[in-house]
């Protein structure tokens, strides 16, 4: 499991990811990643016989987005589970102890899944 937490203070979205190879740039033959007028990376790409890949950097620019997709889902499997919670309580209230069983086994699984 990641812990979200070390992102914190992240530089926001949108980035956006660019390779430099026309000679015009101080940033010539690297792979870049940037927040407005900033420059957040640079990735070499003199270590590869091709050039960087597009899909390297998009991923790389989608990082902001991607952590908060992260996030979005750990906070629905959180609720999930919790309403699931709830669903074990009555059915066992109830006396359906099978059922019963077969939820709290989908909540631990779920618990854990969101660790």
């Amino acid at each position: 499991m990641i812990d979200t937490r070390k992102y914190e203070g992240h530089t926001p979205a949108p980035w956006r990811g660019q390779v430099d190879t026309d000679g015009k740039t101080e940033f010539d033959e690297y792979g870049s990643v940037w927040k407005g007028k900033d420059v957040i990376a640079l990735v070499d790409d003199q270590a590869c016989d091709e050039m960087f890949p597009d899909a390297d950097l998009n991923l790389i620019a989608d990082a902001p987005l991607l952590l908060e997709e992260v996030k979005r889902l750990r906070e629905g499997i959180g609720k999930v589970a919790d309403n699931m919670t709830k669903l074990l309580e009555t059915y066992a209230y109830l006396g359906y102890e099978e059922v019963a069983d077969w939820i709290g086994g989908f909540i631990k699984d779920m618990r854990e899944l969101n660790q």
